[in-house]
């Protein structure tokens, strides 16, 4: 591989989208109540957090609550390398690390009517680590790659009617993007790439606004329509990339890679977070809930945004993501046991929406079926949720597509556990 073509490598994995979730891409549920459902709820006011998913859920919450909660994901995905590069029979996989996310939802009942809610919750997330990265086959691609994308959420909700709730919500985010990886240079004596410099992005941040709406009507007292949209959120950042130079052993090697890799290169990038628009239905029939949403996201717009570095064009580049629309599908359940317990669970159904030959250890999207299963004890005016949802990923490969020239098979699965605590008072 050419020195030229690592360079390329370096800005398209800038460049390219990041990954996690429950949900379709890495989107995640904000709440275990929610996640014990496998995601599905727009058309359910039972907590806070529902307005998380539809803001006008809070037009039909009572005087004031609180929920406090978290969520722990860890990924168990693994690679196998084909041909012709990295070649096959080599499996790797990323590191057993988790991802926690805090989470945190209030709402005020300021009138018969009008409801003023304020969440705190990462609707994006991920933090991918490949175990043993200084040997990883893909390390000039990516040894960590993460994206916290934490979400402050002030709205009103008004019930337009006694049966029907309008919400509008802001979303003031805050989004922070890293990615360490190795950079290749050409050794001038065997002309075979070499590590040359450990590259990281450190954790760059940027803040943007953005908003959702959303409607939900009760047309009976068992039965429930939820529609929401959140819009899109454009991340732009500008920091300096840090380059520490491997030494080769080879004095002449590594005083021209002295000259190559600066120890600082400032940089900028753009990553779009996806626009999301879900329908939902509940029934509530005797002591069962029945839940089910379909949700769109607009993944084609997400994809890749120019990633310049100053004053190295050779480093430069603009590279468009080939990334699709998807649905993603979502059925729950719940039973009431008795007036302590309450017992839910769920399945969830998302196509990749990243084409093969843009599936690369920095995004290894794939398609995904998630179970969950969750529970709640309530006693007094206080409620504990717990909730665990298994996402198993079906093993997708490039087949030799990969426009990163990194051909391999991903497959695996990940677990997410989820607690909340609330009250109402």
């Amino acid at each position: 591989m050419s020195l030229r073509l690592h360079f390329f490598l370096a800005a398209a994995v800038l460049a390219a989208p990041p990954y996690e979730a429950a949900a379709s891409g890495f989107a995640q549920d904000p709440s275990a109540r929610t996640a014990g459902r496998a995601g599905a709820g727009f058309a359910v006011a039972d907590a806070p957090s529902a307005f998380a998913l539809n803001p006008a859920a809070a037009g039909f919450l009572k005087y004031r609550q609180l929920e406090l909660g978290g969520r722990a994901t860890v990924p168990f995905v693994g690679f196998e390398g084909e041909s012709p590069y990295p070649g096959a029979g080599g499996k790797e996989s990323l590191s057993h690390t988790p991802a926690v996310a805090p989470a945190v939802y209030y709402s005020h009942s300021l009138s018969d009517r009008l409801v003023f809610g304020l969440g705190v919750g990462e609707p994006f997330a991920f933090d991918y680590r490949w175990a043993e990265p200084e040997a990883f086959t893909g390390r000039f691609l990516s040894q960590r790659s993460s994206l916290h994308s934490l979400s402050l959420m002030p709205l009103f909700a008004y019930k337009l009617a006694d049966r029907m709730a309008l919400g509008v919500s802001f979303d003031v985010r805050r989004t922070t993007f890293r990615l360490d990886r190795h950079v290749a240079g050409i050794q001038p004596f065997t002309q075979l790439a070499i590590d040359a410099a450990a590259l990281s992005t450190g954790s760059t941040n940027t803040t943007k606004l953005s908003g959702a709406v959303g409607l939900l009507a009760k047309p009976s007292d068992a039965f429930s329509i939820g529609l929401s949209y959140r819009h899109k959120v454009q991340a732009s950042f500008e920091g300096d990339a840090t380059l520490a130079r491997i030494p080769s052993g080879n004095a002449q090697v590594d005083a021209r890679f002295n000259l190559l890799y600066p120890g600082v290169l400032a940089y900028a990038a753009q990553i779009n977070l996806p626009a999301r628009a879900g329908a939902g239905l509940a029934y509530d029939w005797n002591e069962w809930l029945l839940v089910a949403d379909v949700e769109w996201t607009d993944w084609s717009s997400f994809g890749a945004g120019p990633v310049a570095f100053e004053g190295r064009q050779d480093l430069s580049a603009d590279l468009t993501g080939a990334w699709r629309d998807v649905f993603s599908l979502r059925l729950g359940a719940e039973r009431e046991v008795n007036e302590a317990w309450r017992v839910r669970g769920g399945y969830a159904f998302a196509e990749s929406p990243v084409a093969r030959d843009s599936i690369s250890p920095f995004a290894p999207e794939l398609r995904r079926h998630v179970v969950a299963f969750g529970a709640t004890w309530s006693f007094g005016a206080w409620r504990l949720d717990l909730a665990n949802t298994l996402a198993l990923h079906p093993a997708r490969t490039t087949a030799g597509t990969s426009m990163l020239r990194f051909d391999g098979r991903y497959g695996g699965m990940q677990n997410t556990f989820s607690v909340s605590i609330g009250c109402q008072y």
